[in-house]
């Protein structure tokens, strides 16, 4: 089915490319050649051609000969203005176009700028948060308190995002979100996805979007949308180069180090970068919990050691004026160490002669490497039609060894009753193969577009369980066992992008994936759910209308979404989290489907309320259930019904001259249905979210950032309430040798009062109340030092051309 799923894919891509006559009556073209003082070709140049009432036609960037090229010119009488960074502007006049006429306005010799401001250095600068119809970008280069956090903390900085204590991401009061890393989807999940988000760094990440209703041309995994994670890319000339250094304290330390090299030339593009990390962790839990009759008291802390070191590179080469082509490629090695040291007193309530205290430990040791490869090759047909194709591999290796002594004494933790020593082995091994065409084609109204994608993931979990005795391990078979997993997804997508009239757009898609999943366990262990198989075909439309009036913005999207269970939440063997503590996956678990509508006014470019409805069939909820009394056992399962009904507003001002800030606030009613085991979960919750992020330039050069951020109470696991928390978080940036070298001092959650989690439960018989304690107060000190040619130049892509024309 897959396979009859891409050769449709390509029979479409094939069909749109067939019908590139249309729309090409005119064929009126003004062509020419932009060069400097000396003669010499100047590379990603702006032309942009305007008619007599100065109104932009249609724009083009010089290749890195210097030609441009404007096709399909309807007849009128035109201007041309180009412009590049590091020179003057330069304007063309009274240029006649008739038609199917081919005009050549020759060399264009640009000069070097001769105004010269005294004193004044004029800057572009990004707002730290942008809010787009389709998205929200939060620009981490512009945050100076973003400096020395690893990536999942960083997450927990941008707007409408929350960590919560399992490290799952929760965006506008949603869970279930894709990680993409430079447009490319993250495979892994649970604790493996956590690890590799800890273990990018904050200083080479360029920004995150957020983004909440993904049009069809993005895989429909994702229950709350996507989120993007652009790591920062060479946009200068010549050699040059960065060393980043980040160190931070909080209950741990953690350090980084990274330096990266860049070389661009002709048509030579080369970067690379090398990042070592030593990063410490602390958790605890401080819990009560009445159940069957007990009362369990537990006190628990750990702490965790990663060191590891993560290399990136990428190669660009344009093969001529049409085709380009790029390698990249990365690789991250971790080794880890957790200490885990826990006790919980144990109380009959109706017996006091079975009290008892349980001291336990978790000693882990891992290693883990993270490879991935890419190849992508770019053709544009011409000025109105490209192709681009990606091939990707990625291999995904974790092998853990934990050690966990549990002893059980009398109540008054003196006299020794009994003692249950267990080790564990959970091993994994992934393998990601991934391979997609995209094909674009623009007309005078319409833009057409079209893609296939195949991706496979072949994971491989060894689970041994040996019991430890004396010091002696002896493998316990009928605990013990292996887990395979695999997935393939074949996708196709077909999206219209039409202007039906001046000012009114629509953008309508439609994505169809095939997927086919099997999971085999072998255990010596018999058990009904040795072999699942899963073979299903969805269709997913997504539509967005959006009209322009004179000062503000209004659009509608509609969409629906898929979240497929990881492959951690599919495996039916129990793994103790502790003596007391069991997880356990299900092989039944479906996957969910989400329907989302979406409207969003834009006023004056700066003012964006939006509402999302969301409804999930099907939700992932982890479900206690009681065991032996006195332990509980996490079983992840589909949930009837979730609903979140989500207000957002955004609001960047100026407050003077010096002083600039940007308001966030989220409201969520979100509502969770569903039935286990004779248990009727209705839960409903009011959620609010506030960030206020402040930037200041102060006198010496001096630039600040402080940041406030309020959150109210939210649902973990789908039955427990997280209590409300806030925090303060600061920044301050000093540039030295004309921003050669650049200093920061930083502060996360400066009054401690948003790193621990309250917590409150009241689900199956289990009554809980808690807190889960992070470590992410934290002060830090970090600096950043370029060498090397730090002259910027314009990407030849798109979006570098959209940047040029939009400024002017």
């Amino acid at each position: 089915m897959i396979k009859s799923t891409l050769r449709i894919a390509f029979a479409i891509c094939l069909l749109i490319s067939q019908i590139q006559v249309l729309g090409q009556s005119n064929q009126s073209q003004i062509k020419g050649r932009i060069l400097d003082q000396n003669k010499q070709p100047v590379a990603y140049a702006t032309a942009a051609l305007y008619n007599t009432d100065s109104v932009l036609i249609k724009g083009e960037i010089s290749n890195l000969d210097g030609y441009f090229t404007l096709n399909n010119i309807k007849e009128n009488t035109y201007y041309l203005m180009v412009n590049h960074v590091e020179f003057a502007p330069k304007y063309v006049n009274n240029i006649e176009v008739s038609a199917n006429n081919m005009i050549n306005v020759g060399n264009i010799a640009l000069s070097e700028q001769s105004v010269e401001l005294s004193g004044v250095t004029v800057t572009a600068k990004r707002q730290m948060i942008e809010v787009l119809p389709d998205k929200m970008v939060f620009n981490v280069s512009s945050t100076v308190n973003a400096s020395g956090n690893n990536g999942l903390e960083l997450l927990s900085k941008a707007p409408g995002v929350i960590i919560d204590p399992d490290n799952n991401v929760i965006l506008q009061g949603k869970s279930g979100v894709r990680i993409f890393i430079n447009g490319r989807p993250s495979r892994l999940s649970g604790t493996d996805l956590t690890t590799f988000l800890e273990s990018l760094q904050s200083d080479n990440i360029e920004k995150i979007e957020l983004i909440t209703n993904p049009s069809a041309k993005y895989e429909a995994e994702g229950n709350a949308g996507i989120i993007n994670i652009e790591l920062k890319k060479n946009v200068n000339l010549g050699y040059n180069g960065n060393f980043v250094h980040s160190y931070s304290k909080g209950s741990a330390a953690r350090m980084s180090n990274g330096i990266t090299i860049n070389y661009g030339k002709n048509k030579l593009g080369f970067t690379a970068n090398a990042t070592r990390f030593d990063n410490s962790f602390y958790e605890g839990f401080r819990d009560i919990t009445d159940q069957s009759g007990y009362n369990l008291r537990l006190k628990s802390d750990e702490f965790k050691d990663r060191v590891g070191y993560n290399l990136t590179s990428s190669i660009t080469y344009d093969l001529s004026k049409s085709h380009s082509i790029n390698i990249s490629g990365g690789a991250i090695t971790t080794t880890g160490d957790y200490d885990g040291n826990s006790r919980t007193n144990i109380t009959n309530l109706e017996n006091n002669a079975e009290n008892r205290l349980l001291r336990s430990q978790q000693l882990t040791n891992y290693t883990s490497s993270n490879h991935n490869v890419n190849l992508n090759y770019r053709w544009k047909i011409s000025d109105n039609s490209s192709l681009s194709s990606d091939f990707s591999y990625g291999k995904f290796k974790k092998d853990n060894n934990v050690y966990q002594p549990n002893t059980y004494f009398d109540e008054s933790g003196t006299k020794e009753i009994a003692q249950i020593n267990n080790a564990f082995a959970p091993n994994t091994d992934i393998d990601l193969y991934s391979a997609k065409l995209d094909y674009e084609k623009k007309f005078d109204n319409i833009t057409l577009s079209s893609g296939v994608k195949y991706y496979e993931v072949q994971t491989k979990n060894q689970f041994t369980v040996s019991d430890v005795v004396d010091g002696v391990y002896t493998v316990n078979e009928a605990q013990s066992n292996t887990f395979d997993y695999t997935e393939q997804v074949g996708a196709i997508y077909v999206i219209g992008d039409f202007t039906l009239f001046d000012k009114f757009k629509m953008n309508a898609g439609i994505r169809m994936e095939q997927t086919a999943s099997q999971g085999i366990l072998e255990s010596t262990q018999a058990t009904e759910n040795d072999n699942v198989k899963r073979n299903y075909l969805n269709f997913f439309p997504n539509v967005s209308v959006a009209h322009d009036f004179q000062k503000s913005k209004i659009s509608l999207g509609f969409g629906k979404r898929i979240t497929r269970p990881g492959y951690q939440d599919l495996n039916p063997f129990e793994s103790k989290q502790s003596e007391l503590s069991i997880w356990k996956g299900n092989p039944f678990l479906n996957p969910n489907y989400i329907t989302n509508y979406q409207v969003t006014y834009t006023y004056n470019n700066a003012l964006v309320i939006s509402n999302i409805y969301s409804i999930t069939e099907g939700y992932f909820a982890r479900i206690l259930e009681i065991v032996d009394e006195t332990g509980t056992i996490i079983i992840p399962r589909n949930m009837r019904r979730s609903t979140v009904n989500g207000l957002s507003v955004s609001y960047p001002f100026v407050l003077t001259d010096w002083w600039e800030a940007s308001a966030f606030a989220i409201y969520n009613w979100s509502t969770f249905q569903g039935e286990f085991e004779n248990t009727e979960i209705d839960i409903s919750t009011q959620i609010y979210n506030l960030r206020i992020q402040n930037t200041f330039e102060l006198p010496w050069a001096v630039t600040a950032n402080l940041s406030a951020y309020y959150n109210s109470p939210f649902i973990w696991r789908g039955s427990i309430e997280i209590k409300e928390f806030y925090g303060i978080d600061f920044g301050v940036r000093k540039d030295f040798f004309d921003g050669q070298l650049q200093i920061r001092l930083t502060g996360s959650d400066i009054f401690n009062t948003g790193s621990d989690f309250d917590y409150l439960g009241d689900y199956g018989g289990i009554y809980s109340i808690g807190t889960y304690m992070s470590d992410n107060h934290r002060f830090g000190f970090g600096l950043t030092y370029k060498f090397g040619n730090q002259k910027i130049k314009k990407q030849q892509n798109s979006n570098a051309m959209d940047d040029e024309l939009n400024r002017l």
